[in-house]
């Protein structure tokens, strides 16, 4: 397996990110013509997405629904040091890790799904791990 790591900047606590051609990038730079490509996100507070980003109105939408279903001020345990307990929630709920398919030397992802990293308490730089293994 062939490995990679990305670093992504983020510039608001929530923020969803196209990392899709990056990633895409790394695959065809890989010479995998044919496998399966992981993304992890060594992160508690990120997170990966899959969605489209023709309308980029929809992955506003999934975060501003996170936020909704698990707001910054409920009643959380974990407030003891960078008061982020929604951040760890959300995070829980969207994951950290994919798989998808490589073919002919490219990620094969269908029409309109797009590989989104979620910043749900940032900014920060986040790591995009990536492992490459051939078919």
């Amino acid at each position: 397996m062939q490995f990679h790591e990305l670093t992504i900047p983020t510039s608001e606590r929530r923020q969803a990110i196209d990392v899709t051609d990056r990633i895409d990038a790394v695959v065809a730079d890989s010479g995998t013509a044919e496998g399966l490509c992981h993304i992890y996100v060594p992160h508690v507070t990120a997170a990966l997405a899959v969605n489209e980003a023709k309308d980029p109105l929809v992955m506003i939408d999934v975060l501003d629904h996170l936020a909704r279903l698990v707001p910054a001020d409920g009643e959380y345990r974990h407030r003891c040091q960078d008061d982020n307990a929604d951040a760890h929630v959300q995070a829980a709920l969207l994951g950290n890790q994919r798989t998808f398919f490589i073919r002919n030397g490219r990620l094969w992802l269908g029409t309109y799904p797009r590989i989104f990293l979620c910043e749900l308490d940032g900014p920060r730089r986040r790591q995009v791990w990536i492992g490459i293994s051939r078919g």
